[in-house]
């Protein structure tokens, strides 16, 4: 098996004697491995244990790449636990205040994850709590520190042993048993349907004499365990990995050994499915397991055990970058666009002059046709305005009524329509003013009465008007 990842990432850890060091290298067909690892001792300064972090990190060529820390389970205490909500900001706080129930320092002095393991229809959420002290995680930051390391997590090792099983396993609904042979630490985690449910570790020495009777009491000290805490379903299979030599017997112990009837034991050489370099110098009975499988994974915000200050300066400084990238990003766009634009505005202008010569060529022989064009237009003019007056003199015509005379007819500047007239009642006059406004001739006309007044004469009396209207849009009444 060969997955392929699209990043290189480095995966460190420090345990009682070693300090390891593993790239994956992504490659055009499969990722590549380099494993390095140095003997140390754990107790050694802080800074003589960075510049040898240093020195192996500029080995592998490291280029501010993603680092993870996988922490021993030595330094941890792992709780599994029901809590009364499945809201992420909420569990946060509940294992917070929880963590102190389980290591006996204040709360202020603890630093929690958690993996989300299941819920139920009454708002539980069950979880894997994971709590060390704040003292180990500094000392890691501090070591690794020096490195100027932009994105930083520090991660349970036995995460790293559920991700490595599970690239070979889609599927595992029953519980197993994973076992890890390191030079001078064994790690045993129990998981079912793709998640870590119980994990322990113990120290370990290849020389001992009666070392498979120790593990062997130690595995069913960890089933019981688990049995108790966790879960009824026992056991399935056991798998072994790491320290090859001593895998191999261990698993041959245990299938003589029968633990169960039911359950069988097998060793898993993961070099043989991930092809990776190891330096001269590397011990054979080191185990790369968790710093594979942490390679490989991709695990959630809630297990990394950075401190939640750390945590914010890392997200500060994966934005800035994010931001970086993101204005060079548009900057280039930008740049593209405008480059874009220019062009174009360049062909146009380009095309634009070409227009320009054409319309010059043409002006000559297009100048005749704009004066007969223009005087086509004055005599539409003419026409239109002397039809519009005879219109409105029929339209006159049409509503006239008995008991109105008309004495003088005004109409000019094609707009403006001027009428005065005699009659002898108000109520006539009022009422032709009506019929002008709803007459169609008149429609785009404002129809108003200027005045009405009555006149004396020997003849007798009547009411002299006078009626004006003007094109335009008339205005409500």
């Amino acid at each position: 098996m060969k997955p392929k990842k699209n990043k290189t990432i480095f995966v460190c850890q420090l345990t009682n004697s070693l300090l390891k060091v593993f790239k994956c290298l992504p490659g055009p067909k499969y990722n590549s491995f380099q494993a390095v690892a140095e003997s140390i001792l754990l107790e050694e300064d802080p800074l003589v244990l960075s510049k040898k972090a240093q020195e192996i990190f500029r080995k592998l060529k490291f280029r501010q790449e993603p680092v993870i820390v996988s922490l021993p389970h030595v330094h941890i205490a792992c709780r599994y636990l029901k809590v009364p909500t499945q809201v992420p900001e909420q569990i946060e706080s509940i294992v917070s205040l929880q963590a102190a129930r389980y290591l006996p320092y204040p709360e202020e002095e603890l630093v929690t994850g958690y993996e989300l393991i299941a819920t139920d229809a009454q708002g539980y959420a069950y979880i894997n709590l994971v709590i060390v002290h704040r003292d180990i995680i500094e000392r890691m930051c501090k070591i690794f520190g020096v490195l100027k390391i932009k994105d930083l997590k520090i991660i349970l090792s036995s995460y790293g042993l559920t991700s490595l099983y599970l690239e070979n396993k889609s599927t595992v609904p029953l519980p197993v048993m994973l076992i890890d042979i390191d030079v001078d630490q064994v790690e045993l985690a129990i998981i079912a349907r793709q998640k870590l449910l119980f994990s322990r570790h113990l120290k370990w020495s290849s020389t001992g004499v009666d070392r498979n009777e120790i593990l062997l009491n130690e595995i069913r000290k960890t089933e019981r365990a688990y049995l108790d805490e966790v879960s009824k379903e026992r056991v399935s299979r056991v798998v072994v990995m790491g320290n090859e030599a001593d895998g191999v017997d261990l698993v041959n112990f245990l299938n003589q050994k029968a633990i169960a009837s039911e359950t069988r034991s097998e060793f898993y050489s993961y070099s043989k499915d991930f092809d990776f370099k190891t330096s001269p110098e590397v011990r054979p009975d080191c185990s790369f397991a968790s710093l594979l499988g942490l390679s490989l994974g991709s695990f959630n915000e809630s297990l990394n055990l950075l401190p939640k200050a750390l945590k914010e300066e890392v997200k500060k400084a994966s934005q800035t970058k994010k931001m970086t990238s993101l204005f060079f990003f548009v900057f280039g766009i930008l740049i593209l666009v405008s480059v874009g634009i220019h062009k174009s505005l360049d062909n146009k202008s380009r095309y634009l002059g070409y227009l320009k010569l054409q319309l010059n060529a043409i002006a000559k022989e297009a100048k005749p046709l704009e004066e007969i064009d223009k005087r086509l237009e004055l005599l539409r003019e003419r026409f239109q305005r002397k039809e519009s007056g005879l219109e409105l003199y029929y339209g006159l015509h049409q509503i006239v009524k008995t008991g109105i005379t008309l004495t003088s007819f005004s109409y000019r500047k094609d707009s403006e329509l001027v009428l005065r007239g005699q009659a002898k009642e108000l109520n006539a006059i009022l009422e032709f003013v009506s019929m002008l406004k709803k007459f169609p001739a008149f429609g785009s006309f404002d129809v108003k009465l200027r005045y009405a007044s009555n006149k004396k004469t020997k003849a007798g009396d009547f009411i002299d008007f006078e009626i004006y209207a003007v094109k335009g849009k008339r205005k409500n009444e």
